[in-house]
């Protein structure tokens, strides 16, 4: 992560997907998603839905419609890390 990112406070994608998907390790509604997520319903409609097309999360519809991270999406957490700065498998580089 850059300087300019801890300062304006911004997410770019990738931490925005991995922010949403971390907190699907259990089937959640979408409102107790956009509220732990800090995202407008807009964003969260469209995060949601390239995350489905690409396989990383499910929707369940019983008893109530939620959604929850696949297999495939747990080895996309494994190795990006749910905590970009806290994966053991990534290293910054020096610049």
């Amino acid at each position: 992560m850059e300087i300019t990112d801890k300062i304006s406070g911004r997410r770019d994608e990738l931490r925005i997907m991995t922010d949403l998907m971390g907190n699907m390790q259990q089937p959640m509604r979408s409102t107790h998603l956009l509220y732990r997520t800090n995202l407008s319903y807009s964003q969260l409609k469209k995060y949601l839905s390239s995350l489905l097309n690409m396989g990383l999360i499910e929707e369940i519809t019983n008893p109530h419609r939620a959604y929850s991270v696949t297999d495939r999406g747990r080895a996309f957490l494994d190795l990006v890390g749910t905590d970009l700065g806290q994966s053991a498998r990534i290293t910054p580089t020096l610049r």
